[in-house]
């Protein structure tokens, strides 16, 4: 079964895609809510680190630190560190990134959570219509969970 969606915007507009609601499961903790951009142009995906600090996941050990670069080229620093989360009554190891995606001084937004393509999409096939600002996903029945 397809899901519909809608484009939403959030803030003031300034991300305005492809988004979906989504949970972080961490062990001891409540299920996380949070939003993402279903990003086809992203290979993995990217959750702001200030989600990790409130969940008190470890995500800041040295052989988690890896090199990212942000969209512009600009070099950030990244930690890799794995997380379930829960979509559309599905559970699944994530492969994430995390890094700082909002300022918690000014509590401005620089950006969304991104779910790309090596974990989230394959477990879901997703159609966008890009014109109409709508898109569809639905469970990957193909792919083992």
């Amino acid at each position: 079964m397809w899901y519909e969606y809608e484009f939403m915007g959030v803030g003031s507009g300034f991300i305005h895609g492809p988004l979906v609601d989504f949970e972080i499961l961490a062990p001891g903790q409540k299920p996380f809510a949070t939003m993402g951009l279903v990003d086809s142009g992203a290979h993995t995906s990217l959750l702001d680190i200030a989600i990790a600090n409130r969940l008190k996941l470890p995500v800041y050990r040295k052989e988690n630190l890896v090199e990212g670069s942000a969209a512009d080229g600009k070099i950030i620093r990244v930690y890799h560190y794995p997380v379930k989360v829960r979509f559309n009554h599905v559970t699944f190891e994530l492969d994430a990134r995390w890094t700082r995606l909002s300022d918690p001084k000014t509590k401005v937004v620089l950006g969304s959570n991104l779910l790309g393509r090596a974990d989230f999409f394959k477990r879901f096939k997703i159609m966008f219509d890009q014109q109409n600002e709508r898109f569809w996903i639905k469970l990957n029945s193909k792919k083992k969970l």
